[in-house]
């Protein structure tokens, strides 16, 4: 069962976990996960980006104008045409070319300087709102990851103390994937890879829950797919009460699949 951010009246929340939250006029949002952002937060955060993103268009807009011979460098050459023009008919012979060449050449330097230091100091900025852009789509997916992963690890029992390192190994573990978060390979949900570190790290559990995850369902109960727990009827029953995404999580853990008609022989 996946815990929503706000529940409309108390009596939606599940039983167990009243505790974690908050009511706020007149509804109940999840505050007691540290470091769970608000929708305020999430608003500041998003209208952030949108500052940040229109930069980003406008910058690469103004960038396309100053490409080889853009409009406005060819503006600057033909507003000096006229003068270049008389100079041509009153100059003759390879001295008088050589100096209407040097003139070009510096009326282009003084046109085109200006302009270059434009699309410089643009380019300067391009870059540092791309930077800024990065970082902020860093920390929101590091964000999702670990405040999902944290409310999977407190459903699951794992005591306070070790939370710190419950996020340190999901940052490393997990990634968003179609908006989901799953484990690198794409397998596992937050409370399927919670229920693996049972056997990786049995001390962030309680000394009486920290049993083998095989065994059992990483709640106390027991894995009715595992060889020392096998029973179809208590399969079923698990598949009615925690879902079938649950239970093939379960199952794999186990070494089979849901529907396996015998467990398999270690």
């Amino acid at each position: 069962m996946a815990l929503k951010l706000t529940y409309a009246t108390k009596e939606e929340v599940p039983v167990g976990f009243e505790s974690l939250y908050t009511e706020t006029d007149g509804v109940y949002n999840l505050t007691g996960v540290e470091g769970m952002k608000t929708d305020e937060d999430i608003s500041k955060l998003q209208t952030a980006l949108s500052k940040e993103r229109t930069a980003h268009r406008e910058a690469r807009q103004k960038l396309t104008a100053f490409g080889d011979m853009d409009a406005a460098d060819a503006r600057a050459k033909l507003d000096k045409f006229d003068e270049l023009e008389i100079a041509a008919r009153q100059a003759t012979g390879p001295e008088a070319e050589k100096k209407l060449a040097d003139l070009v050449e510096a009326r282009m330097k003084t046109q085109i300087a200006p302009l270059q230091r434009e699309k410089d100091a643009l380019t300067v900025e391009l870059t540092e709102s791309t930077k800024k852009v990065v970082a902020f789509e860093t920390s929101e997916k590091t964000r999702t990851i670990k405040d999902t992963v944290l409310v999977a690890a407190k459903k699951a029992g794992i005591v306070d103390t070790a939370m710190d390192d419950v996020a340190l190994n999901a940052m490393n573990t997990m990634e968003i994937v179609e908006g989901k978060v799953l484990t690198v390979e794409g397998s596992l949900s937050p409370d399927g890879w919670v229920t693996l570190m049972k056997k990786a790290r049995p001390h962030w559990w309680p000394a009486s829950r920290s049993a083998g995850a095989g065994g059992n369902d990483g709640r106390g109960g027991t894995n009715p797919w595992a060889k020392e727990n096998w029973s179809m009827t208590d399969q079923g029953q698990f598949v009615k009460a925690h879902g079938m995404e649950r239970a093939t999580e379960m199952a794999k853990l186990a070494g089979v699949g849901v529907g396996s008609t015998k467990p398999v022989e270690k």
